[in-house]
This record gives C-alpha cells, structure tokens and sequence, in this order.
C-alpha cells in the first residue's frame, strides 16, 4: 500500500475510533479528575480508549511495533488533554502528526 492510501485509511480509523466509537462514558471517565475530583477508573478508560485507536492501526498494518506507537502516544496525548495541557484542537494536531509518522514507517519512507 502506498503512503497517501495507508494515511488515508489510518486518518478515517481516526476518525471512527476517536469520535464514533468512544462513547460518553469512556470519554467522561478517561480523565483522572472529574469536577475536581480523583477519578478512580481513568486509567481503565483511558487505557481502553488508546486499545481500541491501537487496534485500528494493526489491522491496517498487521503490524504490532506500529501499533504500539498509536498506544503509546495516544495515552500521553489524551492525558495531557485531560490535564488541561492540551486544547482539543492541539490533540487532534498531534493525532494527525502521529499518524503521519506511523504512516512513513509503513511505507518505509522513513
């Protein structure tokens, strides 16, 4: 698969993982305070949300290093929202590098 088809295809998995298929619950409670408050379960939302975007890349990939790099920074990106330290246009900025990234390794461009 060329670059522009994979980046495509991981920018549509996006897409579908991050709005579509996150639900209310997991979005609300992947954040480690809630109206102030210690949210005891973050970290099993978060950790299922960035399971279910790592997903997506290994079956557009077959590849488990690649998906570990979705995992991997899809955690720390949404953490850093869920602390304030990013806007929600600032994440889905990173998304798109990320993306862009795991995109050049598969194709083997870098």
């Amino acid at each position: 698969m060329d670059f522009l088809k994979i980046y495509a295809l991981l920018i549509m998995i996006h897409y579908l993982c991050d709005f579509a298929l996150q639900n209310n619950f997991v979005a609300k409670f992947k954040a480690i305070k809630i109206n102030g408050e210690y949210n005891p379960i973050w970290y099993h939302c978060l950790t299922a949300h960035c399971a279910i975007q790592s997903l997506g890349v290994y079956l557009a990939t077959k590849s488990l290093f690649l998906a570990s790099i979705m995992f991997v920074t899809h955690f720390i990106i949404d953490q850093s929202k869920c602390l304030n330290k990013l806007t929600f246009n600032q994440d889905q900025i990173l998304h798109v590098v990320v993306i862009l990234v795991i995109s050049l390794l598969y194709t083997g461009l870098i």
